[in-house]
């Protein structure tokens, strides 16, 4: 059995604002997030597909204070903010990193590289569903593309920060962490083209890359 929490923002409304008719609406909206999750799990989705997906449905209309319908700040611009978290060993993440990690990408030569609309079969945030043995995966990959010498690239972004001495260590720690999961894009990016496949993992905030093939 799933179950879902949602919450509709903050503030409130006053008696007149919140009509039967406008009621009617928000119950709706709120409705759509929590049909949009169960759809995720009840197709064999994880929790944090499911939750992600909530948010986005609440951020994608305008009567809530998120997103689409964000207040503006004081300086009459949107100044968004969200995070999401994996309960299974607390890993989070939050958009407040994604301004300078763009703006770092934009820095780097490998950054500009990565970006660089010349590539062939390039694609952002590519979602792909395949089988892997028995099992049914729905991967978002982060960015791929065919290079000049016809070499496919699979490249997940990490936001990862260090601070202090070690960071080859730090990254060769990363590159083992991740290597499970873009090594499974890498099984259903074959079935695409017969291209070699390389694996990247790009560091935006520390400037650092690591790459290697595909088993």
């Amino acid at each position: 059995m799933h179950a879902i929490a949602i919450h509709g923002g903050a503030g409130t409304l006053s008696a007149d604002q919140l009509t039967t008719e406008n009621d009617r609406a928000y119950r709706a909206g709120l409705e759509r997030a929590l049909r949009a999750g169960f759809a995720v799990l009840d197709s064999g989705g994880t929790s944090l597909d499911a939750v992600t997906v909530a948010v986005q449905a609440l951020e994608d209309d305008p009567l809530f204070n998120a997103g689409r319908g964000a207040v503006l700040a004081a300086s009459g611009l949107h100044e968004l903010d969200a995070s999401i978290m994996d309960g299974r060993d607390l890993r989070a993440g939050a958009v407040e990193r994604v301004a300078s990690a763009v703006a770092r990408t934009l820095e780097h030569d490998r950054g500009r590289w990565l970006l660089d609309a010349r590539h062939r079969e390039s694609a952002t945030e590519l979602a792909l569903t395949g089988r892997l043995g028995p099992e049914i995966v729905r991967v978002v990959i982060d960015r791929t593309f065919v290079d000049g010498d016809g070499v496919r690239w699979i490249v997940d972004y990490k936001t990862s920060r260090h601070e202090g001495a070690g960071l080859e260590e730090f990254l060769d720690r990363e590159q083992e962490r991740y290597r499970p999961q873009v090594e499974r894009y890498a099984a259903l990016m074959r079935r695409l083209g017969p291209q070699p496949v390389r694996l990247g993992l790009y560091f935006p905030l520390l400037g650092a890359w690591r790459d290697w093939p595909a088993d």
